[in-house]
């Protein structure tokens, strides 16, 4: 929207760089919040969205990458180049690395829910995560209890038993 254009504008404006109100130790731990909030929001959208068959990660990488490319043109050619890109290349590397990693993971889970090969999909998705788990030291997130009903317990489904496993 207009509005949003001269949001962002204002934001990375050169003449105005580095101007505005003072930042308080609050306002300062409240935009990191936003920032974590927001990063990982995305990256989990984009993975999570990788069940779509692989199509929602791929929509969600290619909007963020416009959205970015676009913003980073239009601030270039109205000057504001630098206070821009002095602020992303500040922060992206990490944060655009943690997104395209939840990517992969998105389209692993696309790929094993549209070619399962000889498995179910909820035991190809299940080989993927057990397959993660085994060869690396890395956290992994395993999103748990969308699909819970009486008979259908997600500890059960990721150890591959029918033993319920509450306590253990």
């Amino acid at each position: 929207s207009p509005e949003s254009v001269m949001e962002i504008e204002a934001m990375y404006d050169a003449a105005g760089a580095g101007e505005g109100p003072a930042r308080t130790a609050g306002s300062d731990a409240t935009m990191f919040g936003f920032y974590i909030w927001n990063n990982v929001s995305i990256a989990f959208r984009t993975f999570a969205s990788g069940l779509a068959l692989g199509v929602g990660t791929l929509l969600s990488v290619v909007a963020n990458a416009l959205n970015l490319g676009l913003i980073a043109s239009h601030l270039a050619r109205a000057g504001s180049a630098e206070p821009f890109f002095s602020f992303v290349v500040g922060h992206a590397a990490f944060e655009l690395t943690a997104i395209l990693l939840a990517a992969a993971a998105g389209m692993r889970l696309g790929l094993a829910v549209l070619a399962p090969g000889a498995r179910s999909r909820i035991a190809a998705l299940r080989h993927i995560v057990v397959d993660v788990l085994q060869r690396t030291h890395e956290p992994l997130i395993v999103t748990g209890d969308l699909n819970d009903g009486p008979h259908s317990v997600t500890t059960q489904i990721i150890a591959a038993t029918s033993e319920v496993a509450y306590d253990k």
